[in-house]
């Protein structure tokens, strides 16, 4: 079985769903968005349900980045562990990013449900498991952090993985109950549609060459020559950015 492919599955599997035109002419707008990747499409819902007039380049096809490669799993962890970002930046911030990122998940398949999204989301569990013995003293003291903050999570031993989910060769792990898994090619172009209809205009093939900002605003310059005037600019350029999107975008 040939496991590996020179395409992206998410591109594969949904095909053209959508096409947008490269921009020509000059545009003035209260916020624009570069990046038509799945957090480019979900700042453009976010600022569209706050009245702004928005725009949204990409300069490829719309998705066609990070966005159609994603392993569709939404989780609420962060780069850096909870028992970690504590020490960082106290107690209080810590868990309010955690509980936000959690919350976040339900959102989002809250959304799913309000645009009749087809991509699929389903809420799941996900196992945060150790395959050395080395991780399991940090992995506990991870368990013991998010336990405290209130998550529903489990310790798992290394018996109790491979008999529910036949994995051998691990050390334990945290069973958070919280999780989900979508596609997120698919919701970025469905999210992108549903906004069009609202008024968001999106031009994909359109690179950002040049920004330039005074006290009265930023222009840009795209590849095609045309200017946009705006008064505020969010690059949204790679799909990690999806996870720490997620802390903010929902408490706006």
């Amino acid at each position: 079985m040939d496991l590996k492919s020179n395409e992206p599955f998410w591109l594969i599997k949904n095909g053209l769903l959508a096409t947008y035109p490269s921009l020509h002419q000059d545009k003035t707008c209260d916020i624009l968005i570069v990046g038509g990747g799945i957090t480019g499409a979900l700042i453009a819902h976010q600022c569209m349900a706050m009245g702004k007039n928005c725009v949204l380049i990409d300069k490829r096809e719309i998705a066609n980045g990070s966005s159609a490669a994603t392993t569709s799993m939404l989780q609420y962890e962060i780069d850096t562990p909870l028992y970690e970002l504590k020490k960082l930046i106290g107690e209080e911030g810590a868990i309010a990013s955690y509980k936000a990122c959690s919350k976040a998940i339900d959102d989002i398949g809250l959304l799913t449900r309000k645009i009749k999204s087809k991509a699929g989301f389903r809420a799941k569990e996900s196992l945060y498991y150790a395959a050395r013995k080395k991780d399991i003293p940090w992995l506990k003291q991870e368990f013991h952090a998010r336990e405290s903050a209130g998550f529903a999570v489990n310790w798992l031993s290394a018996a109790e993985i491979q008999a529910q989910y036949g994995l051998a060769n691990v050390y334990g792990g945290i069973l958070s109950g919280q999780g989900a898994s979508m596609d997120a090619f698919c919701f970025t172009h469905e999210l992108l549609v549903y906004n069009v209809k609202a008024g968001l205009e999106v031009f994909d093939k359109t690179e950002l060459v040049s920004v330039k900002s005074n006290g009265q605003g930023t222009v840009v310059t795209v590849s095609t020559g045309a200017t946009i005037r705006t008064k505020k600019l969010y690059i949204a350029r790679a799909m990690r950015l999806f996870r720490l999107f997620l802390r903010s975008l929902w408490t706006c």
